[in-house]
C-alpha cells in the first residue's frame, strides 16, 4: 500500500492547529488548557514537523541545483540565458516602464510588453488621465533582482 505525502501533511496540520486551539480557549482569569496531553502532543509532533521541514527544505536545494545546472547549459548554447544579461535587462526594463507611466506615454514601451499588459497599463493611464491625476515617482532605486521564472 502506497503512502501519499498529502494525508500525512493534512493530519500533522490538523494536529498542530488542534494544538493552538487549546490556548484560544483560555479563560479570563488565568484559565489553562491542555495540561499533560497537549504537552505530550507537542513533544510527539514537533520532531516530525521538524524532519518534514528539513526535507522539504532539502529538495528545494536539489531542484534549485538542478535548476542552474540546466541555466549554465542553457547559457553555453545561447548566451541570452545567462543571469547576469537576463537581471540587466529586467532592471532596464522595469526603468522604461516606469518612465512611460508617468510620461503617461506607452509608445516607447509597446512593443516590449505584452499586448495584454499594454492595454491593462493604458486603460489605468486613461483613467487617471479622465480623473486629472498623474503618478509621478522619482529616486527609484531597484536593490535586487531576483529570476523566479523563465
Amino acid at each position: 500500500m502506497k503512502i501519499t505525502k498529502q494525508p500525512i501533511v493534512l493530519v500533522l496540520l490538523t494536529c498542530l492547529l488542534l494544538l493552538v486551539c487549546n490556548f484560544a480557549y483560555a479563560r479570563g482569569g488565568g484559565g489553562h488548557g491542555g495540561g499533560l496531553f497537549s504537552t505530550i502532543l507537542y513533544i510527539i509532533l514537533l520532531p516530525f514537523l521538524i524532519i518534514y521541514a528539513i526535507i522539504k527544505n532539502k529538495k528545494i536545494k536539489e531542484k534549485s541545483k538542478i535548476s542552474e545546472g540546466i541555466l549554465q547549459a542553457a547559457v553555453e548554447e545561447d548566451s541570452i540565458w545567462d543571469e547576469t544579461q537576463m537581471t540587466t535587462f529586467a532592471r532596464d526594463m522595469f526603468f522604461r516602464i516606469q518612465t512611460a507611466w508617468s510620461d503617461h506615454d506607452l509608445s516607447s514601451v509597446k512593443n516590449d510588453i505584452s499586448e495584454n499588459l499594454y492595454n491593462n497599463y493604458k486603460s489605468q493611464l486613461d483613467f487617471m488621465k479622465a480623473r486629472n491625476e498623474k503618478n509621478l515617482m522619482d529616486d527609484i532605486d531597484v536593490r535586487k533582482v531576483t529570476i523566479t521564472w523563465c
